[in-house]
């Protein structure tokens, strides 16, 4: 009696599963940052510092070399459901925006453990990533980035 129930269940959720995975598996790029851009931290203990461009790029490269795509569905989709509920919780928050464009594509990281909720605005395609460092790794590895270059100080005058 339950076997047909059962059997369609398990038929739909092998297909969730797939097209989640499907939809999720793509290359890890962040290729429109370039030296226009800028970062700022949004948690923790380098809360609303600015982070220079050679900060940003190191971002960039820690991600696209560091990140890969999630294969588990579980996680792909509650990582969607988290982001679009409360958008809260994570251990850190890096938001990499053109200084000079802001029509130019933005990159959100939203890093909680070692997943990392990847938001390109304004398209709203996110990606959900298995990274090889937590958000106090990144934290350690753009700590030295965060005052601006000579050249931005004196731009800034």
């Amino acid at each position: 009696m339950w076997k047909a129930p059962l059997s369609i269940f398990a038929v739909f959720i092998v297909i969730i599963s797939t097209i989640t995975i499907l939809w999720n598996i793509s290359t890890v790029q962040l290729d429109r940052v370039d030296l226009s851009y800028v970062g700022r931290f949004y948690h923790g203990t380098l809360a609303d510092e600015p982070l220079n461009y050679l900060g940003v790029m190191t971002a960039r490269t820690m991600v696209e070399n560091k990140a890969r795509p999630a294969l588990n569905p579980a996680t792909i989709l509650w990582q969607h459901f988290w982001y679009n509920c409360f958008t809260t919780g994570y251990d850190q928050v890096l938001w990499l925006e053109s200084k000079d464009n802001f029509r130019k594509r933005q990159y959100a990281l939203y890093i909680s453990g070692k997943t990392v909720f990847l938001r390109l605005e304004p398209d709203g395609w996110n990606q959900v990533l298995t990274a090889d460092f937590t958000a106090q790794e990144l934290e350690r590895a753009l700590e030295g980035f965060l005052k601006p270059l000579p050249a931005e100080a004196e731009a800034a005058d």
